[in-house]
C-alpha cells in the first residue's frame, strides 16, 4: 500500500519543521502580495492623475472660451490631477512614477496659467530626476512658462538651446513657433519671419504650417507690406481646411485693403467672410467691419442704415453696443447733427451698459449737453460772457470730444465774432498751440502765432507768441511788451 502525503510528510521531516516551513511560506507570500498591492496602488494613483489631466485636455480643446482664460471644468480637472500627483510623491517617493508625478504637476500647473509654479516644478524634476526621459519636454514647458510671463528673452534663450542640443526633438515645431511668436511680441517683424518661413516651407507636413502663414501675413501687415500681407493670407483662405483660419484670412485680408483705404476692394472681402462668419458667431463682427469700411468712403447714410441692423439684430449685445456708438458718432462728427448724435449716444447702455463703448458715449453726450448750453449762452448774451462761452466750446471740443480740427475752427470764430474782448488773443494762442502740439503743423502755428503780433501786440499773449516764434527759428521785431506768459491749453486742461 502507497504512503499517503501526510505520511511521506512525517517521514520527512519533524512537526517543528513543518510549522517552520509553512511559515515562512506565508510569509514570502505576503511580502510579495503586499509588494503587488503598493505596487498597484502608486500605478492606480498616477493613472487617476493622468486620467485627471487627460479630460481637463479635452475640455480645453472644446471649450469656446478666449484661449486667455481657462476654463473653470478644466481648471478643476487639472486640480484633482494634482492632488493625485502629490498623493504619489508623498505617499510613494521610492515608487517609479514620482518624476511622471513632478512632470505632470508642472503641465498642470502650466496649463492653469500658474506659470512660477510649474516652473518650479520642472526645476525640481531636472534638479532631482537629470536623467529622466522627461527632463526635455519639463524644459520645453519651462520655455513656453516664460513666454506665457511674458520673459521673451529668457524663454528663447531656453528655446534655442533645447532646439541646439535636440534637433530631434518631438515638438520641435510648437517651440520654432514660439521662438516666432516672442519675435512678434517684441515688435521684431523682421526676426520673426524667418522662423515662421521655415515652418511654412514645410507644406502640410507642418502642424502649425497654415497658423504660420497666418502669422507671415501678420507680419508683413505690421511692416506696411500690404501686398505680400494678402499673398499670405489668400493662400489660408483658399487652401486650409480649418474654416475658422480662412475666416480670419479673409477679414485680415479685408483689413489690409481698409489699411490702404482702398475700402471698395475691403468690402468685397468682407462680404466673402459672411458665410463662414455664420458658423462661428462672428457674422457681427464682419458687419461691424462692413459699415465700417461704407462709412470710410463717405455713404454715411448708409453706414448709418448697416449699424442699425446690427443694432436690431443683435440687442443687448457688445456688437450692438458698438454699432450704436459709431451712429452717434457719425452723426456728430460728419453729419454735424448733434442732436441726433446725443440720442445715439444716449441709447448705447442699453446694449450693454459696462462696456467701454457706452463709457464714451456717455463722455460725449455730456459734451454735447454742454456744447448745447454754451451755445445758448452765445446765443443769449454778449461781450465778455458770451466769448467765454464761445470759448468753452472750443475748449469742449478740444479736450473732452477730441476733435482739434473743430477746436481751431471754434477758436478762431472766438476772435472773428468777438475781436474786442479779452478771449479773442487768448483764443488765437490756443489755436496756435494746437496747430504746433496737436498736429504738428509748425507752418499753421507760425501763421497763428505771427497773427498774435499783427492783432494784438500789446498783450501777454504777444509775448509769448514772439518767444516761441523765435524757437521756431522766425525772426520778430523786438518790442517791449508786457512779459506774461498764458497757460498753455494742456495745462489748463490739468487744472
Amino acid at each position: 500500500m502507497k504512503d499517503s502525503f501526510a505520511d511521506r510528510t512525517e517521514v520527512s521531516a519533524s512537526p517543528g519543521k513543518m510549522r517552520r516551513r509553512g511559515w515562512l511560506g506565508v510569509s514570502a507570500a505576503c511580502l510579495l502580495l503586499a509588494a503587488l498591492l503598493s505596487s498597484c496602488a502608486y500605478y492606480n494613483t498616477f493613472y487617476f492623475a493622468r486620467r485627471y489631466y487627460q479630460q481637463a485636455m479635452r475640455v480645453g480643446r472644446q471649450s469656446k472660451q478666449p484661449t486667455t482664460l481657462v476654463p473653470a471644468q478644466m481648471s478643476g480637472l487639472l486640480d484633482k490631477s494634482i492632488e493625485k500627483c502629490v498623493k504619489v510623491i508623498s505617499l510613494y517617493p521610492d515608487s517609479k512614477w514620482v518624476d511622471d508625478a513632478i512632470y505632470l504637476m508642472g503641465a498642470c500647473y502650466y496649463h492653469k496659467r500658474e506659470y512660477d509654479k510649474a516652473i518650479q516644478k520642472f526645476s525640481e524634476l531636472t534638479m532631482y530626476y537629470p536623467k529622466s526621459k522627461l527632463v526635455p519636454k519639463a524644459t520645453f514647458l519651462t520655455g513656453m512658462c516664460y513666454f506665457g510671463k511674458r520673459d521673451f528673452d529668457q524663454s528663447t534663450q531656453i528655446l534655442r538651446k533645447l532646439l541646439r542640443d535636440r534637433p530631434k526633438f518631438e515638438d520641435r515645431e510648437e517651440a520654432l513657433f514660439t521662438l516666432g511668436e516672442a519675435s512678434f511680441e517684441e515688435k521684431e517683424f523682421e526676426q520673426a519671419l524667418p522662423q515662421y518661413r521655415l515652418l511654412a516651407g514645410r507644406g502640410k507636413k507642418s502642424k502649425v504650417h497654415f497658423e504660420s502663414l497666418l502669422r507671415i501675413g501678420e507680419c508683413y501687415f505690421e511692416i506696411a507690406d500690404y501686398d505680400s500681407a494678402r499673398m499670405s493670407f489668400s493662400v489660408v483662405a483658399k487652401r486650409s481646411p480649418d474654416d475658422r483660419q480662412a475666416l480670419e484670412a479673409l477679414m485680415r485680408i479685408g483689413d489690409s485693403f481698409v489699411a490702404e483705404r482702398k475700402f471698395e476692394e475691403a468690402i468685397g472681402n468682407y462680404d466673402d467672410a459672411l458665410d463662414l462668419a455664420e458658423a462661428f458667431g462672428e457674422t457681427p463682427v464682419v458687419k461691424l467691419k462692413i459699415a465700417s469700411a461704407v462709412a470710410a468712403t463717405e455713404d454715411y447714410e448708409e453706414a448709418v442704415e448697416q449699424y442699425r441692423a446690427i443694432v436690431e439684430k443683435y440687442p443687448r449685445s457688445l456688437h450692438a453696443s458698438e454699432a450704436q456708438f459709431r451712429i452717434g458718432y457719425i452723426h456728430e462728427v460728419y453729419l454735424d447733427d448733434f442732436e441726433s448724435a446725443k440720442l445715439a449716444y444716449d441709447r448705447v447702455k442699453e446694449h450693454s451698459p459696462r462696456s467701454e463703448f457706452a463709457s464714451q458715449a456717455g463722455i460725449r453726450s455730456a459734451g454735447l449737453a454742454k456744447l448745447g448750453e454754451f451755445s445758448k449762452t452765445v446765443e443769449s448774451s454778449e461781450g465778455e460772457e458770451a466769448a467765454e462761452s464761445a470759448f468753452l466750446m472750443a475748449e469742449l471740443s478740444l479736450f473732452q470730444l477730441n476733435k482739434p480740427d473743430r477746436a481751431i475752427e471754434k477758436y478762431l470764430e472766438v476772435e472773428r465774432d468777438f475781436p474786442e474782448t479779452s478771449y479773442a488773443p487768448k483764443s488765437v494762442f490756443a489755436a496756435a498751440y494746437v496747430f504746433l502740439n496737436m498736429k504738428a503743423d509748425t507752418a499753421g502755428a507760425i501763421e497763428t502765432y505771427s497773427r498774435i503780433l499783427d492783432r494784438f501786440p500789446r498783450t501777454e499773449y504777444a509775448v509769448a507768441a514772439r518767444e516761441i516764434l523765435g524757437v521756431l527759428g522766425v525772426e520778430v521785431p523786438a518790442e517791449e511788451l508786457v512779459p506774461i506768459g498764458p497757460p498753455a491749453p494742456e495745462a489748463r486742461r490739468k487744472e
